[in-house]
């Protein structure tokens, strides 16, 4: 489909009568995009419920095939509600139905549908059979994260099931889980995903109810916490979010806890989180605590089974930003200014407040905890996230005033050979931004240029797609480039221990290796090179250092193992 606009978004509309698009009757495309869409015959499918009165709000109709076992397999689904005036529009390959709301479902039944004609089926509504699963015993602590899951039988032990159906269990332990078929299930009691704790195999006939009872599992009391929250006179708050970071030697993690309220005004908190693995009890875990009205709050985890944790908060923060620069309408209206406070944990990337500038010069944040944050502008759009200006700031309770400026944005156009269709702009710390609508780092190339616009100033990496090497562009005003690249044929040599053994095979810092035993490097050999220097025996090199190009003879009588000896690096480079 040529013609279309880079930063469009476009639906596909089967116009012809008695034609459709499965699984979307009008599928959403993009320029770019390389997918297969198929259109199939249709038929108009007039709906009818009987056996229920008033006709469901909202049900599934699911139309599809039977399997060589005549088992009916969906394959896709359509939305219906009693308010439809008009008949659906599916596929005609499809032979069989059935119609099913939360609690209640017809039989599958066969269907006649012709292509291009029209057709009316009739659903009769009875009752799902349902599965009520219990958990008995006393249960000290509260039921975060578990879940009751159906499946077909035929899972052997030790292989996970294909849960047709996953229910979360009540604070009580409870849940009901419906099925449509009678025949031998798998009921499972999950904690997370995927850990099974039990199951047992129950066979569903034409009875509409039956029950399993599973024995209340032990749980680690350390991995809990009671967390009791107020506001600055004292009162007691609730509607709160949380967030626990789980620090170890691998690096920190941050999860969103499972909560359960408690009559005592307080909140019962999983420190596992939905799914993590059990985790290290004690002082490497921290929390944070959201309120709506008052902020951000940090505190640490105690030690304890369970942990009992007071948060308080402090009267809030507000602040009044004014954004300075010329700034185009197409900027304002995506430009987003954030605030984030700024913690010891570096993964505290979350803003606390954030608003679009749209036509406005200044914009109000807050509320936010008082203390240190960072005020951060930046472009956002569906596929773009890019920062323009950060700046830290201290923030004090009641309202604040901040002026910040928006750097100048740039024009960048690329003159490319004849062939290469598309070009991307990086800044040195290799961040690519993804392409949106002109500006972000990517450009397609129309009449042999690529265009970008709306660059903040930045030295920038131009690469071509198809073309060996790359170049740098420093853009601190609008510019217009040919594109001549370097390519990347030899090896630079970093040295960062005078000890190891680069600098006693005779290398210095910056030197850059362009030929190994008579032979010179190029882009396809470079990346290869450096694995020469894990075998024994003398190396004729040629190195550039300080400009000029000397021979190095390398004897490596020793194999090394543990690269941290190495004292250093070697890096594809330039010459």
């Amino acid at each position: 489909i040529p013609g279309i606009r880079t930063d469009g978004e476009y639906r596909l509309e089967a116009s012809k009568e008695g034609w459709c698009f499965q699984g979307d009757r009008s599928p959403r495309i993009r320029a770019g995009d390389d997918r297969l869409i198929r259109a199939y015959r249709s038929t108009r499918l007039d709906v009818e419920i009987v056996g229920r009165e008033p006709p469901p709000i909202d049900a599934w109709i699911r139309l599809g095939e039977t399997d060589e076992a005549g088992e009916f397999v969906a394959r896709i689904g359509y939305r219906w509600n009693c308010s439809m005036a008009h008949p659906l529009v599916v596929p005609s390959e499809y032979a069989w139905g059935r119609l099913a709301t939360a609690t209640e479902s017809s039989e599958v039944i066969p269907l006649a549908l012709e292509p291009g004609g029209e057709a009316r089926v009739t659903f009769a509504l009875h009752p799902r059979r349902r599965v009520a699963v219990h958990v008995e015993g006393a249960v000290d602590l509260p039921l975060l994260g578990f879940s009751a899951g159906l499946a077909p039988a035929g899972a052997a032990d030790g292989e996970y099931p294909e849960f047709s159906v996953v229910n979360e269990l009540s604070a009580s332990g409870e849940t009901t889980l419906f099925v449509n078929e009678a025949g031998s299930y798998d009921v499972a009691l999950v904690r997370g995903w995927p850990e099974i704790l039990d199951r047992q195999r129950v066979e569903i006939g034409d009875g509409d109810l039956v029950e399993v009872h599973f024995a209340a599992p032990r749980l680690d009391p350390s991995q809990f916490a009671i967390v009791r929250s107020y506001g600055p006179r004292g009162q007691v708050l609730r509607s709160l979010s949380y967030q626990v970071t789980l620090s170890s030697p691998s690096g920190d993690d941050t999860i969103t806890p499972q909560s359960q309220p408690r009559p005592d005004g307080g909140t019962w908190l999983d420190l596992r989180g939905d799914g993590q693995e059990e985790s290290e009890p004690g002082p490497t875990r921290t929390l944070t605590v959201v309120s709506p009205r008052y902020g951000r709050a940090t505190v640490p985890v105690p030690p304890g089974a369970p942990a009992e944790i007071d948060v308080h908060f402090s009267e809030p923060a507000f602040v009044d930003v004014d954004v300075r620069g010329e700034l185009p309408s197409s900027v304002r209206n995506r430009l987003v200014v954030e605030l984030a406070n700024v913690t010891e944990s570096r993964y505290s990337v979350f803003a606390d407040a954030s608003r679009v500038l749209g036509g406005r010069d200044r914009v109000r944040l807050g509320p936010v905890a008082p203390g240190a944050h960072q005020i951060t502008a930046k472009l956002v759009s569906r596929f773009v996230d890019r920062p323009l200006a950060r700046y830290p700031v201290e923030v004090v309770s009641g309202d604040n005033t901040i002026e910040i400026s928006i750097p100048p944005l740039h024009r960048l156009v690329v003159r490319v050979p004849e062939g290469v269709t598309t070009v991307t702009a990086s800044p040195p710390s290799g961040h690519r931004f993804v392409p949106f609508g002109g500006f972000g780092s990517e450009a397609r190339v129309l009449g042999g240029e690529a265009t970008f616009t709306l660059l903040p100033a930045e030295t920038y990496t131009i690469r071509a797609e198809g073309r060996e090497g790359e170049m740098t562009v420093d853009l601190s005003s609008d510019r217009t480039v040919d594109f001549m690249p370097s390519v990347r044929d030899c090896l630079k040599v970093s040295i960062e221990d005078a000890g190891g053994w680069l600098a006693r095979w005779g290398f210095r810092d910056g030197d850059r290796i362009v030929s190994l035993a008579g032979r010179e490097l190029t882009p396809e050999t470079v990346r290869f090179a450096e694995f020469l220097f894990s075998t024994r025996g003398t190396k004729e090199l040629e190195v550039i250092r300080n400009g000029e190009r000397i021979p190095l003879t390398v004897q490596i009588d020793h194999i090394v193992d543990d690269l941290s000896t190495l004292g250093g690096s070697f890096e594809p480079s330039f010459r």
